[in-house]
Parts: C-alpha cells; structure tokens; sequence
C-alpha cells in the first residue's frame, strides 16, 4: 500500500515496542505468604515489596545498559499520575510522553517548594513537608 492509500484509509492504530521486558509485581499480600509464593515457584529473591512505579524505572534503565537504542518513553495514566515516575525518568534523561488523567494537578511554574518556616507557638517537631509557593491547576484547564 503506498502512503497515500494508508494516510486516507480507515486502518486503526498501529503500537510498536523495541523490546519486551517483564518484572513481576507482587502485591503486599503475596509478599507476605512465603508459603503462597514458595507454591507458585516464585524465585527467593523476587519475594520483595516493589511498587509499579519502581519495576518501570528498572526495566528503562536496563535497556539503556542493554545499549538498547530508543527516543522517548510511553506511558499509560497508571504513571503519568506518579510523580516519582516522572521525576525518575528526568532524573535519568529520559524524554517522555505520558498520559495523565483529566483531573491531575499540574505546575505551570516552578512551584519553588519550601517547608514553611515554625511560628513562635509551634511545639512538637520541626515541620519538614515542602508547600507548593505557586498555585497548581488542573489539566484539563
């Protein structure tokens, strides 16, 4: 077909991928019943707590050390809603695309987090949550 006939025809989406990677998530009740995973086969060493978030960085940082050749990384809503993600891919030069969901909140500028400084009545421990000093908005404003 040429690619004039493909451009103007009625053909669906086409998904590609370099390569396949698997990690295994298990959840906190898995990892939690030795028993359950000895039975299943599990190997010893995948019997750990390990969030989605921390498999997908694994496994993009691997192929870079596999030498693995790519330009951007994609993702569904699952980890375009994760902040850690994100952050983790910049923190590794990743460039990427990702969905994110409707109502997320975003920065348009810096937010210059800070922790916000004690009052004089304040008693107990010292705050250590950084604050946004810019306002979010949601995306689909």
């Amino acid at each position: 077909m040429n690619h004039a006939a493909l451009r103007d025809s009625a053909l669906g989406g086409v998904y590609g991928a370099l390569t396949t990677d698997l990690r295994l998530y298990l959840p906190k009740g898995w990892v939690d019943n030795p028993a359950r995973c000895r039975k299943a086969g599990i190997p010893e060493r995948e019997r750990c707590r390990r969030s989605k978030v921390e498999l997908a960085l694994e496994m993009v940082r691997h192929q870079r050390e596999l030498g693995v050749q790519f330009a951007w990384v994609g993702a569904d809503g699952v980890y375009g809603k994760e902040p850690a993600f994100l952050r983790g891919l910049d923190a590794m030069g990743e460039v990427f695309v990702v969905d994110v969901h409707k109502d997320q909140r975003i920065y348009v500028d810096d937010p210059q987090p800070q922790v916000a400084p004690r009052n004089g009545r304040q008693r107990g421990r010292p705050r250590s949550r950084l604050q946004a000093q810019t306002n979010a908005q949601r995306v689909d404003e």
